[in-house]
This record gives C-alpha cells, structure tokens and sequence, in this order.
C-alpha cells in the first residue's frame, strides 16, 4: 500500500479518486475499507500540489515502473494491456478456428489426477465439449460447441474479486497418443484485463487399461489489471483445487451420477482460501515435525 500510494503522490496531476483506486488495486487489505486510505493518499497530493511540487512523469522512473505509470515496457510474458484487448477482441470478433493463435505461456502449471476408468472412456468423454464444461467449476458454454472451437465463459470469485472472461478456444485431438491441447484467448470487460491460456493433456494407462492417469499441463499469460493480484503461487493453489474439482465431477459424471450433481456451483473464493490455508499449515506443520525427527 506505501509503495503504490508514493507512486501515486508522485506520479498524479491532481487527486483524482478513480486514478487513485485503480493504482492501488492490486493491493488488498482486510482490516479497513480502503476509504481512509484513499483520502490519505488524496490529502498528500492536495498538499504538494498547492506547495507547487509539481508531478513527475512516470513517477521519476526512466525504464520499469507499474502499470500506468509509461515506463512498464512489454516484454514476451507481458504485452500492452489495450494491444492484448484489441487483438483478442478482433480475434473473437472472427468465426474461423485458426484466428486463436499460439502463443508462448508466462506461466505453466504441471498437475496430474486420476480416474477408475479406462483410457479410450475418458477419451471419448473428453470429446464430448458440453459435458467436460458441466465439469469446470464457473464455466458456461455461450454458444453450441463444434469439434474444433468452443465458445463460453468462466466465472471466478475470490474475495472481493470477480472475474468473468469470455472468449473462444480451439480444440485438438490425438486418438494414436491420446492426448489433446486446448488453445483459448478471453476478456474480462470489468477489469479490462485479457488471457491466452493453454490446456495440454495426455491419459495414461493404469492398472492394466482399467484405470487412467490424466496428466495435465496448464500455460497461461495474464494482462491488465488483473496481473496485480494474478500471482503464480495463487494461481497454483486455485489451478489445484479446480483441477481437484473437475476431477471429481467428471468421475461422479462418467460413473452415471445425476446431472445435479455433476454440475458445480460457482466456485467460492472463501473456501478456496480455507483449503489453502489448511494445505500451507499441514506443510508447514509436516516441515517442523521432519527437523524434530531429524534433531531426534
């Protein structure tokens, strides 16, 4: 909050409260309503600007410097926010599959599951887009689904943050490798922020064919504001309990549950945060308990 609020002193023209929230955006605090601290902020600018101090330009910064200030310089793992806009939104605009195009991940994120099923069943039901959808938490399809492009949404709260990207991807199948790889681009109009995300895919025989090991390899490239609050480690705890979540909707779907009870609710940030934590404290725990057994 200190680090943005002096960059914002230094940086604004005048104590524009909008400018001032938005600057200070990525940073969430839990103990106040963020009230005080943007009149804070507003009253040192009020101040300096009626001494005469006179604003600098991109905060004083001549190369790097955060989004807003005209010093953040893209670079492969982060384009200009309005570029990316403007290319997906062009490219959504377009029916052909081959408009999504590839692109290299900021981020890649390894996972694995498994299911008490054979191979060529998951594979099949992986073909079957309208139902691995009714699978993803948050996810809707917008549009009836073809073999090579689906359209829709996903919808993700966490806290105080809502993200709802809409977009397309396009979807590849390999029946002699059993494998697969979805390429998707979408936009989240409220944040303004836009993604590129890879889905890659490989089933594994278990069990002597009658269970499959599902390895998954999840890349993605995240801009706008939203890259503020996007970390990778949280990224990767939410990454796993989605991934844990389909999982277990699409087992309970492929063992011929009811339809309710396949469908998952929006996700919730509130538990996901509870199931982290519990996982970070059972680490941690785990950790201290391995040095008392080693000392011992």
């Amino acid at each position: 909050m200190l680090v943005s609020a002096r960059d914002l002193v230094l940086r604004l023209p005048d104590a524009d409260e909008r400018r001032i929230r938005v600057g200070l955006s990525g940073n969430l605090c839990r103990c106040t309503g963020y009230v005080g601290i943007v009149r804070a902020v507003q009253a040192v600018i009020e101040a300096r600007r009626a001494r005469n101090v006179a604003p600098q330009p991109a905060g004083g910064r001549t190369s790097l410097g955060p989004a807003g200030s005209g010093q953040a310089t893209p670079g492969r793992d982060e384009q200009s926010p309005r570029t990316a806009r403007q290319s997906l939104a062009s490219a959504s605009d377009r029916n052909a599959p081959n408009v999504i195009p590839d692109f290299t991940p900021a981020t890649i994120l390894d996972q694995r599951f498994t299911l008490p099923h054979a191979p060529a069943k998951v594979f099949a039901m992986f073909d079957d887009i309208a139902d691995i959808a009714a699978c993803l938490p948050g996810v809707s399809l917008t549009a009836p689904p073809s073999p090579k492009r689906v359209e829709g949404a996903i919808r993700v709260r966490l806290g105080p943050i809502v993200a709802a990207f809409v977009g397309a991807a396009r979807v590849e199948r390999d029946a002699a490798t059993l494998s697969g790889r979805i390429v998707g681009i979408g936009t989240d109009q409220r944040s303004h922020s836009a993604t590129q995300g890879e889905i890659r895919y490989r089933l594994i025989p278990l069990e002597g064919g009658t269970a499959t090991t599902v390895e998954v390899s999840i890349g993605y490239t995240l801009t706008g504001m939203l890259v503020q609050v996007g970390r990778p480690g949280l990224v990767r705890d939410l990454s796993r309990r989605l991934v844990a979540d389909f999982a277990a909707n699409l087992d309970r779907h492929m063992s011929g549950a009811a339809p309710q009870e396949a469908v998952p609710v929006e996700l919730s940030g509130w538990s996901i945060v509870s199931d982290v934590l519990r996982a970070r404290v059972a680490r941690l725990l785990g950790r201290v308990f391995a040095k008392r057994g080693g000392a011992g």
